[in-house]
């Protein structure tokens, strides 16, 4: 799919982005936590806003994932600490796009952007073991199981986030050779 492109979502995202989410939910819910909290429009907004004031203070950057002008997900990092060039990358793509490669071609875009712009050379990512197709998009963007993260274990009927992955900068080519 050519047609992926990403751009910094804005406040005249906040509808389709929603509407989205809404009719994702028992989808999206199985793997992120803060879908039960998104109950309106103004939630929305709300993280809209506060990945704007991120992205002022170059600690975060989240775009959303467009298919013929259309949002069919998001990606984004944030910072990892303040001492360091790194972020935790995170992602979601819609039930009805997931599995098409979409999540690892936006994760390509934004890799690329946040090394050549920001100077972003380690990046992480949490992950449940059960995300089989998460894992392979981690996987395709060169990440390395690093360990499981504590009291992962306690719930085992979650099935959100428990594995760190890890991504250095080591050979920018490699993370496009497949393109």
């Amino acid at each position: 799919m050519n047609n992926i492109f990403i751009r910094q979502l804005n406040t005249a995202d906040s509808d389709e982005l929603f509407w989205l989410i809404d009719s994702n939910r028992d989808y999206l819910g199985n793997w992120l936590p803060w879908i039960a909290h998104t109950i309106s429009k103004s939630d929305t907004e709300a993280f809209i806003h506060k990945s704007l004031d991120l992205y002022q203070e170059r600690k975060g950057y989240f775009c959303g994932i467009f298919i013929q002008n259309r949002i069919v997900g998001v990606i984004g990092a944030t910072e990892y600490s303040d001492t360091s060039n790194a972020m935790y990358l995170n992602y979601w793509v819609s039930a009805a796009w997931s599995n098409r490669g979409i999540a690892t071609q936006a994760g390509r875009q934004l890799i690329r952007f946040l090394e050549s712009e920001w100077g972003i050379d380690i990046f992480f990512i949490t992950l449940s073991d059960k995300n089989i197709a998460s894992l392979r998009v981690a996987e395709k963007l060169g990440f390395q199981f690093s360990n499981t993260l504590p009291d992962s274990n306690q719930n085992t009927d979650s099935l959100i986030a428990n594995h760190l992955y890890k991504r250095l900068k080591e050979n920018p080519d490699d993370l496009f050779s497949e393109i």
